[in-house]
């Protein structure tokens, strides 16, 4: 008995699936879609292809300006510096300060003033006149940079005020006990 139902078992399923498989589902058929007439577009404009390319920022320039003086020989960078500072003297603009800002923060130069950069940032932030946003925030960022700088150098120059003082306390110390080894030696000698 049992043989039997496992013959008829696995051929009653297959023809079970096979018959799910022979029914399918009446599609309704898709309305047939009229053809379009073919539209033409009209040829694009040879201006609209190429963005406007805009003149730089004078922020750009700026930044453009410097990089350059990192490749530039150190007499040439004098020359840049003494240019810069006839500028500022001809005409004192934002832009003209925060060059010469720039070129004063510039280390290992002969022209390094970081006090003259960051009064000379203090006071453009503090203005906040250049009409430039850019400019403004560039001079911003410049001055909290500067501002760290003048602190690291305010706690280097207290720290070695410190240490002098220190080094002087010592070296009276030092002074001391040998004074004291002199008369100590002129006692015992006859």
């Amino acid at each position: 008995m049992f043989e039997c139902l496992r013959r008829i078992l696995p051929i009653t399923m297959l023809v079970g699936l096979l018959s799910g498989c022979a029914h399918t589902p009446s599609v309704p058929s898709v309305p047939s879609v009229p053809p379009m007439a073919p539209v033409e577009c009209p040829p694009p404009q040879p201006a609209a292809l190429q963005p406007a390319i805009a003149a730089p920022t004078p922020l750009q320039e700026l930044l453009r300006e410097s990089a350059q003086w990192r490749t530039l020989p150190a007499a040439a960078l004098l020359d840049r510096y003494e240019k810069a500072r006839g500028q500022v003297q001809q005409s004192a603009t934002e832009e003209n300060r925060l060059r010469m800002a720039l070129l004063w923060l510039l280390p290992n130069t002969t022209f390094h003033d970081s006090a003259s950069a960051y009064a000379t940032l203090r006071d453009l932030s503090a203005g906040r006149v250049t009409g430039d946003a850019e400019l403004d925030a560039f001079a911003a960022a410049l001055l909290l940079v500067a501002d760290e700088g003048q602190h690291t150098a305010d706690d280097l120059t207290q720290r070695l005020h410190e240490q002098q003082k220190r080094a002087d306390a010592l070296q009276e110390k030092v002074d001391a006990i040998r004074n004291m080894e002199r008369e100590l030696m002129r006692r015992i000698s006859p």
